[in-house]
């Protein structure tokens, strides 16, 4: 269970990093110039959206409260199939994530 807890923690701090760093050094703010087309504009949505599931991730591996675990399982469930569907930059790196925090969701709530 620690195991699990700590590589969700650690699978979702290298996403965070590597999505932050595709917003601050890549093409991420690109949607926000003049002239950008709505297509940028729903990749850079879901970008934001990933983020905000890595984080509820982090959080959940760090504080495990059951509330917070069903809301993030709920997130990642919601977000599989946007992640399948377009082809955004770095999203399609989230599924392992999604696999392992599964995992960790299905032994944590076997567990009680």
């Amino acid at each position: 269970m620690l195991l699990l807890r700590v590589l969700v923690g650690v699978t979702a701090g290298v996403y965070l990093g590597g999505l932050m760093l595709i917003l601050l050094i890549g093409r991420g703010f690109d949607a926000f110039r003049s002239g950008a087309g709505g297509d940028d504009f729903l990749k850079l949505s879901l970008l934001a959206a990933a983020v905000v599931v890595l984080l509820g991730m982090l959080g959940a591996a760090i504080v495990p409260h059951r509330v917070l675990m069903r809301a993030v399982t709920a997130l990642v469930v919601s977000a599989l199939p946007a992640v399948a569907l377009l082809d955004a930059e770095g999203l399609p790196a989230l599924a392992p994530a999604a696999v392992i925090w599964l995992a960790y969701y299905g032994v944590a709530t076997w567990r009680r």
